[in-house]
């Protein structure tokens, strides 16, 4: 439950601030995030499985639209790209009850060491900001549940 509100919380500020950079791909990408989060909350299970799919599509189109977008130097790409491609794996294994999908929440490790890198070269300046937030707190709070 305190997950769900952290989770919550992290994406509706970054929604705020992806609406005030004005960047319609940023907009697009943190809002369809956001969506499934807030969706959650209603605890209907068919609107809580559709929203598990769509935040798993956004993750994936998170890699694609970081795979097409020639403004990122090749850091940024490739850890954007991880970050997605890592958040839709695990989305999806957890969903279709892979064995040892748990123990993949380990291997989260690798994207959230790659964001702290893109924070320290100066991440908060760009449009990628938001979504990419949102996906690196989802990938932390996984990787905390790990050990309760």
């Amino acid at each position: 439950m305190s997950q769900r509100i952290i989770l919550s919380i992290v994406s509706i500020a970054m929604l705020v601030f992806s609406l005030q950079n004005r960047d319609r791909k940023s907009i697009l990408l943190t809002f369809g995030l956001t969506l499934p989060i807030l969706i959650s909350w209603t605890g209907i299970p068919v609107l809580m499985n559709m929203a598990f799919l769509f935040s798993l599509g956004m993750a994936l189109l998170v890699a694609i639209f970081s795979m097409t977008n020639r403004d990122l130097t090749s850091l940024d790409k490739i850890s954007a790209i991880t970050i997605g491609i890592w958040s839709a794996t695990l989305l999806f294994g957890s969903y279709m009850h892979w064995p040892y999908a748990g123990e993949m929440i380990l291997s989260t490790i690798i994207p959230l060491s790659l964001y702290l890198i893109l924070l320290s070269k100066g991440l908060f300046d760009k449009n990628e900001f938001p979504y990419l937030t949102i996906l690196a707190s989802e990938l932390f709070l996984r990787l905390l549940t790990f050990w309760e």
